[in-house]
């Protein structure tokens, strides 16, 4: 089906690949990464999507004209697609907006335009945080990894899938980012068990073993360094 929104669309894409086109350009739109569907611009979907597809979405209206040159007045930066820095972060923001507009007060409305404008804020910090400096072979290790981590990874298992030495590809990804990859594969890992653990139905144990830990206790002693709190504490917040 094609359409021509009156409005923006803003897609965060949760689990699967989302294949859509928009003004005449094809997009593959994966798991943890964000997508602008602009207003005035003609999109569809290209292709049906492999196994399960789960995203979410918000609706917004602006009143300057779209216009996708640069300014120094923008409030707000929303590439059109971004692998986010961040995904639970967006995730928690998407529900607070969600949450905020079932509110049955008469402040519901404002509440969550609030969170909405908070939710854009955080897009635009983390898209603006980028380094244009960053490869073409980072970014598809970044992507794929962030889409991956879930998997018994090693950076060995990484650098073979993209057809280099360990060496090599640690020391580029380091240079380029300026973390390890091995440090990045434990940030994404830690990302996605947030999400997690925001369920209660899904055990601390599960949690790890489901998120690439093969351990337990380390999977604890990696949250607690990266957070500051375990995985209980942090649920329990």
């Amino acid at each position: 089906m094609r359409r021509v929104p009156d409005c923006h669309v803003l897609i965060l894409v949760l689990e699967g690949t989302l294949h859509i086109t928009q003004g005449g350009r094809d997009f593959d739109v994966g798991a943890g990464e964000t997508f602008l569907m602009a207003a005035g611009m003609e999109h569809y979907g290209t292709r049906a999507s492999k196994g399960r597809l789960s995203y979410l979405w918000v609706h917004f209206c602006t009143d300057d004209l779209w216009d996708t040159a640069p300014t120094e007045e923008w409030t707000f930066h929303i590439p059109e697609k971004y692998t986010a820095d961040s995904p639970s972060r967006l995730r928690r923001l998407f529900e607070l907006v969600l949450q905020s507009s079932q509110r049955g007060c008469k402040n519901a409305e404002d509440m969550a335009v609030c969170a909405l404008r908070l939710l854009l804020l955080e897009l635009t910090a983390q898209a603006d945080s980028v380094s244009p400096r960053t490869s073409e072979l980072v970014q598809q290790v970044s992507l794929w990894v962030r889409q991956n981590c879930h998997r018994r990874l090693t950076v060995a298992a990484i650098a073979k899938r993209f057809h280099y030495s360990a060496d090599y590809l640690s020391a580029r990804f380091r240079r380029e980012t300026g973390a390890t990859l091995s440090v990045f594969l434990n940030e994404c890992r830690i990302e996605l068990a947030k999400s997690l653990l925001s369920n209660e139905t899904v055990s601390i144990k599960e949690t790890a073993y489901s998120c690439g830990f093969a351990d337990e206790k380390y999977f604890a002693r990696a949250f607690r360094k990266s957070t500051g709190m375990t995985p209980s504490e942090y649920r329990a917040r």
